[in-house]
């Protein structure tokens, strides 16, 4: 994984560019004002204005001012950098953790939806199961009412039939009784 995007990389570049373009002009300008203190050092330490005194006694310490300068230009530079790398990977890191968050809360969203479904479903094939099983009653109850009106029927015929040949044997008695 990249820690840096290509835009970030040429911001750093840029800022780097512009800090190191900085000190170059202040070294120049720190040269030319060198100089002319050295000349300035000439003309006031010295009787005779073309003895060389600044070259062996003063540029050194100017030297050494100018390096320790420029060490803690450095240093602060660098610590800013760091700062800014570090602030640029915790917001990187938030942000990592806020999508990994986000996606999360989508998961669990869609995770009780699916459960909410099939919470739909399973009471939805329930209800169809107890219409149909209430269905199935009704149909044997309607069954058992209709074999059982079918069968007092077959007994009233039977009943009937038997009345008619009692009646018929009756009167082939009272026939042969004359």
């Amino acid at each position: 994984r990249q820690l840096y995007t290509e835009q970030d990389d040429r911001q750093f570049f840029n800022h780097v560019k512009g800090i190191l373009k900085e000190l170059d002009r202040r070294i120049d300008t720190g040269c030319a004002a060198l100089s002319h203190m050295e000349t300035t050092l000439v003309n006031l330490a010295c009787d005779d204005p073309g003895a060389t005194v600044g070259s062996a006694l003063l540029l050194p310490k100017h030297q050494r001012t100018i390096d320790i300068g420029a060490e803690h230009h450095m240093q602060r530079k660098a610590k800013e950098a760091e700062d800014e790398i570090l602030r640029l990977e915790l917001e990187d890191e938030l942000k990592r953790k806020a999508g990994l968050e986000k996606k999360q809360k989508r998961r669990n969203k869609q995770k009780e939806e699916k459960r909410l479904r099939q919470e739909k479903a399973r009471i939805a094939r329930e209800q169809e199961e107890e219409r149909i099983r209430l269905e199935e009653e009704e149909r044997k109850k309607r069954d058992e009412e209709k074999a059982k009106a079918e069968r007092e029927k077959r007994l009233q015929e039977l009943e009937t039939r038997r009345r008619m040949e009692e009646e018929v044997m009756e009167r082939r008695r009272e026939e042969l009784q004359r």
